[in-house]
């Protein structure tokens, strides 16, 4: 269903729209909802650079996890923008690292673990374990460099983020990128958009949210229960990127509530 004055987007063929994400950052909504309102040239992906794709492709190789599927849409996007001036308008949510990773974690369970879900064959510790090993814990604290600025060329560090508003943006040249914090709203989010986008009206609807997933209880019993060791909190809390875009009490708050007592 198009909303109305969507049709002036229709002609407005030289413009692109990018739902460009570091993965579990809510996007999915973000997509599906512009879909559905209608917006034309339209993509959705979480990797673009294909040096980054083939690193990350390597890396899996070596600790003997399947390749990643989905990133032949990136590389054809990637070589898409490289042939066509578009203007770009980009939007990358964020999130705070350590839910972020978590819940990544989970997504992939049966490629991290090598097992199939069974809630009833489940250790909580084990899986732990295997999240502080096996994971690619660097993913939200790097991703911005070697994706958003290697390929659009916008360095989302170069200029201040609004930290208690929680939404911003960053410009070059043809390229304009929303960042929106994952953790607001879905009002407010619902309100960045439609500005960012200049659409008469936007709602978001939820798509693929984690209390929906066949995991969603042992995903619950697993936050309830694991704490985190200090040497990984201070990887993730004192990183750039989360200095970047989470206040003092923000990170405090998501050290106090994974610490270990």
């Amino acid at each position: 269903m198009n909303l109305p004055g969507v049709r002036s987007w229709l002609r407005r063929r030289e413009l692109k729209v990018l739902v460009y994400h570091m993965g579990k950052v809510g996007s999915t909504s973000i997509f599906e909802s512009l879909v559905s309102a209608g917006i034309p040239n339209i993509n959705h992906m979480n990797r673009m650079n294909p040096n980054n794709i083939e690193l990350v492709r390597q890396e899996h190789r070596e600790r003997g996890l399947p390749v990643p599927e989905g990133d032949e849409e990136g590389l054809r996007v990637y070589n898409d923008i490289r042939s066509i001036p578009y203007r770009i308008q980009c939007i990358s949510p964020v999130r705070d690292p350590i839910r972020r990773n978590l819940s990544a974690f989970f997504f992939s369970y049966e490629r991290f673990t090598g097992e199939r879900y069974e809630q009833d064959r489940i250790d909580i510790d084990r899986l732990l374990q295997c999240f502080l090993t096996t994971y690619s814990h660097d993913v939200p604290l790097t991703w911005f460099d070697t994706e958003i600025k290697q390929v659009l060329g916008v360095d989302v560090y170069g200029c201040p983020f609004p930290k208690k508003i929680g939404v911003g943006t960053v410009s070059r040249r043809n390229c304009r990128v929303l960042l929106i914090k994952c953790e607001l709203h879905d009002a407010e989010k619902e309100s960045a958009i439609k500005e960012f986008l200049g659409l008469p009206s936007f709602s978001l609807r939820n798509e693929n949210v984690g209390r929906d997933k066949v995991y969603a209880e042992t995903y619950k019993q697993f936050l309830q229960t694991i704490k985190l060791p200090d040497s990984y909190l201070d990887r993730m809390c004192n990183s750039k990127y989360a200095r970047h875009f989470y206040t003092d009490e923000e990170i405090t708050g998501m050290r106090e509530r994974w610490k270990c007592i």
